[in-house]
């Protein structure tokens, strides 16, 4: 949990770099028209250069959502780190979802993350 914290507070901590870095790039290609088939292409099938030149998209609103994406990341690097303790220290049980009889005998074992399956075999 504390390397989680760690890695979060070390990515917020280059946002503002990042998002200057990408503003300035998305500044200059959105004062210039576009030269080249890729980016006619990229500008026909993308927005962001209009939305910077008409001011909807701005430096600020970059930063919020690049934290706002670090924040889900997060959220799920940390559910995801709960449900692998969560099987790795489960309790396991014996669960018989068939009787065992006498006209019936175990096969191979099947394993699998979560379960082990012994097959039926019939006597």
């Amino acid at each position: 949990a504390r390397e989680q914290k760690q890695r979060k507070r070390n990515l917020q901590k280059y946002i503002p770099d990042c998002c200057n870095a990408i503003w300035a790039v998305l500044k200059d290609m959105s004062a210039t028209e576009p030269h080249g088939p890729k980016r006619r292409r990229l500008q026909a099938e993308t927005d962001v250069l209009r939305r910077v030149c008409d001011g909807s998209l701005s430096a600020a609103t970059l930063h919020a959502k690049l934290a706002e994406h670090i924040d889900k990341i997060d959220t799920d690097m940390a559910l995801e780190y709960q449900v692998q303790q969560g099987i790795a220290g489960a309790a396991r049980d014996d669960v018989l979802i068939a009787p065992q009889a006498p006209l019936h005998t175990y096969g191979p074992e099947l394993h699998a993350n979560v379960a082990v399956l012994r097959l039926l075999q019939g006597a």
